[in-house]
């Protein structure tokens, strides 16, 4: 799938994508996965959102299945690069929404576009950023669930011989 040769320029000419998504898009284009991922590290919310555009304007699914196979690798790889997408969404006040092109995506025939667009919903979707370093939602820090309120195991056995 990834093997595939895209002609991006097209969607530059039909007005999909601007000269910059080109040009970003070459910086993923037939490189690895660790190159792509370090692309999204230092310019995540503009990629998310040529993925989005690209997925919203081109109804080829060869080019629909060699972005979502990209992704899918990419969000393999770094799994936080589903906080982009949360990110894009607000930093656009929920303009740019790179959910809608892969809801849309559903509705295809293909099964490959539909299981990939359903998996890479669910990611994003799932992604939490901040994750709770402390799952125990016990905020009582005392492992001992019955304290004993006499520490002294003395005075609790002479305060029992004194009551006989």
């Amino acid at each position: 799938m990834l093997r595939s040769e895209i002609p991006w320029p097209s969607f530059q000419n039909a007005g999909i994508i601007s000269k910059e998504q080109l040009e970003m898009m070459y910086l993923l284009d037939k490189q690895t996965v660790e190159h792509q991922a370090l692309q999204f590290e230092s310019n995540g919310v503009a990629l998310t959102d040529m993925i989005a555009t690209i997925l919203a304007g081109v109804n080829k699914d060869e080019v629909i299945q060699y972005i979502l196979a990209m992704l899918d690798e990419l969000l393999n790889v770094q799994p936080r690069i589903a906080g982009y997408f949360h990110e894009l969404l607000v930093s656009s006040k929920g303009y740019n929404d790179p959910f809608g092109p892969l809801m849309k995506l559903l509705t295809r025939s293909s099964l490959y576009v539909l299981e990939k667009s359903t998996l890479l919903l669910g990611k994003p979707l799932a992604y939490k950023s901040n994750p709770d370093p402390d799952p125990d939602p016990d905020p009582d820090p005392d492992p001992d669930p019955d304290p004993d309120p006499n520490p002294n195991p003395n005075q609790a056995s002479s305060s029992r011989t004194s009551r006989t």
